[in-house]
């Protein structure tokens, strides 16, 4: 580089701007400085300065970080950017969706005003850094950040938006300077994606700008809360472990194997599919990203770079695969970019980190082909059904823990306490129950039903009365495990022996939702019949109709759908 050249660029780096000729003879202004120098209170050009876009994730996890009470210092605390917080739950984040200005927004006391206290309302407000120059520390060395605004407002589907962006400084210039500022960014990602056990954060993939977006963080529920059959739990649990050991993942490595692992969790709605994940993820410390393989700009490219950049120790869900591709590799979706070959190189793990969980999920396992939940490609499949007996008796116990039956004398309690006999509340429980049954089993032989129903009330309030009492109302019914919590939830304030009582309600209920589904299938139905009449142009159709028309008026839905079925077998 001449002389004169240098000299150009040196003068350039005293503003933000410089003019270049362009090609049609005019001038265009190019940005060859991040920042305006003229804005530093400090000499630039002895230290060095990193730019941070606001569509980078490092962006919203730095700001995440400077908006926490105490980081920057308090002479710099002086701008600030509040918003009404999502939800009224205080969760204060910072642009880009990397969490909040945890205390700048937290005050000490809790007067009380018209029966609220201060710091609740103020949990509505939402604070974050503001714009300006800030300083603060990292271990022990001082650092600088710029948070600016780039260029003039653009209109966006959304309103008028700006660009903006921040810079940190570093005093000092070449590789030290600049590896203490990657030091500090490196920090700030493995913090956002560090985990503890019985909690998990959730992400899901930002289309738009290429990176894991995390949404929140939740409490996991235990997996001893998912009610599935004793053998699914168990085995599930044991093959997570299982490949998580340090025993499993150094085999994987000797012999050259992709250390992953996938499961493919299908069966009936509200099964507890999601609800297993969940709790899996907080069992063993895992992130939760979803991707939503629907979504009609996931390319193969993009579903590539989303498994490559996903966090560490994390459990990649894809929701409803059945949505995408039939049984012969055709789309669904006419629109999605997303190859059949594109899914299955994302799940064979070609560049995917060391120890990744996938789950699929899906409703219908028979829509999938046959190469996407092979053996190798899927490890393990679960199937999710409608509730068994012995889900039955555990979901009610877990809302109505069981207690020691206080009906036994003194003198058995006495006795007991002595060791002289032992007494087993269980057999106590079962006992009573076995004689409910009897009388009611005598009573329903005898056809009196109101008889029969009071006496299987009589039994002991437990997970196996309540059981056989659910078992006995379904009759040819099938109960999923979403339909019973919110029968649970619904009976919040009942006893266990009321809501034993009115299990005929979980039966109604299934019964009134298949009607209201056979009602909304009625109009199709009529519509498809009077275009076959109309094809085949009989006369009888018309007279059909009035005959329709007349019934409904004095009968039911159901006699109205017989007449219907009387049309098509009439030549």
């Amino acid at each position: 580089m001449s002389a004169n050249t240098w000299a150009v660029v040196k003068e350039c780096r005293e503003g933000s701007e410089v003019s270049v000729p362009s090609t049609d003879g005019g001038a265009s202004k190019s940005r060859i400085c991040p920042f305006d120098p003229s804005l530093l209170a400090f000499d630039y050009k002895r230290h060095t300065a990193v730019e941070l876009g606001s569509s980078d994730q490092l962006f919203g996890l730095v700001m995440a970080h400077l908006g926490k009470h105490g980081v920057i210092l308090e002479k710099d605390a002086i701008s600030f950017r509040m918003t009404k917080a999502e939800n009224g739950g205080g969760r204060q984040s910072g642009h880009g969706g990397g969490g909040g200005c945890g205390g700048c927004g937290e005050v000490g006391h809790t007067a009380s005003d018209g029966g609220h206290s201060v710091s609740e309302q103020l949990k509505s407000v939402s604070v974050s850094l503001g714009l300006g120059l800030f300083r603060f520390s990292h271990r022990g060395r001082e650092l600088k950040v710029l948070h600016q605004n780039v260029g003039d407002p653009v209109g966006t589907g959304s309103g008028p938006s700006v660009l903006s962006n921040l810079i940190i400084f570093r005093e000092g210039v070449g590789t030290a300077a600049t590896q203490e500022i990657r030091e500090f960014l490196a920090e700030i990602v493995a913090e956002s994606e560090k985990t503890t056990k019985n909690t998990f954060q959730v992400y899901r993939w930002h289309i738009k700008y290429q990176f894991w977006q995390r949404v929140s963080r939740c409490v996991a529920r235990p997996v001893s809360s998912v009610v599935l059959p004793d053998k699914t739990s168990e085995s599930l649990v044991r093959d997570l472990s299982e490949f998580l050991s340090e025993e499993t993942a150094q085999f994987y490595q000797d012999h050259g194997i992709p250390y992953k692992r996938s499961y493919l969790f299908y069966g009936v709605p509200g099964s507890g599919k999601t609800s297993m994940i969940q709790a899996l993820a907080g069992r063993y410390g895992r992130n939760l990203c979803y991707l939503s393989p629907t979504h009609p700009e996931l390319s193969d490219d993009c579903l590539k770079s989303a498994i490559e950049k996903v966090p560490q120790n994390a459990i990649v869900v894809l929701e409803d695969v059945d949505a995408l591709f039939g049984k012969g590799r055709e789309k669904k979706i006419q629109q999605s970019p997303l190859t059949f070959s594109g899914l299955l190189n994302a799940l064979d793990g070609v560049g995917n980190h060391d120890g990744m969980v996938f789950v699929l999920t899906t409703n219908f396992k028979e829509q999938l082909d046959d190469a996407l939940i092979r053996d190798g490609r899927v490890d393990m499949r679960v199937h999710f059904d409608y509730c068994t007996p012995e889900q039955m008796e555990k979901l009610f116990d877990n809302f109505y823990p069981p207690k020691v039956s206080a009906t036994l004398d003194d003198n058995a309690d006495l006795a007991a306490e002595a060791g002289k006999i032992e007494v087993d509340p269980e057999i106590a429980a079962l006992e009573a129950r076995l004689a409910a049954l009897k009388k009611a089993k005598a009573a329903a032989a005898e056809g009196n039903q109101a008889e029969a129903e009071a006496a299987a009330t009589e039994a002991v309030p437990n997970g196996a009365a309540f059981r056989d009492s659910l078992l006995v109302a379904l009759g040819s019914h099938k109960l999923s495990a979403a339909q019973l919590q919110s029968f649970f939830v619904t009976h919040r304030k009942c006893s266990a022996a009321e809501a034993i009582a009115d299990v005929s309600s979980i039966v109604k209920a299934i019964e009134q939702r298949a009607e209201e589904e056979e009602a909304a299938k009625e109009p199709q139905k009529v519509s498809g019949e009077a275009d076959d009449s109309g094809k085949k142009g009989r006369p009888e159709t018309v007279e059909g109709g009035h005959g329709v028309k007349t019934q409904s008026k004095n009968s039911s839905g159901d006699a109205a759908r017989i007449v219907h079925v009387h049309i098509h077998s009439a030549d």
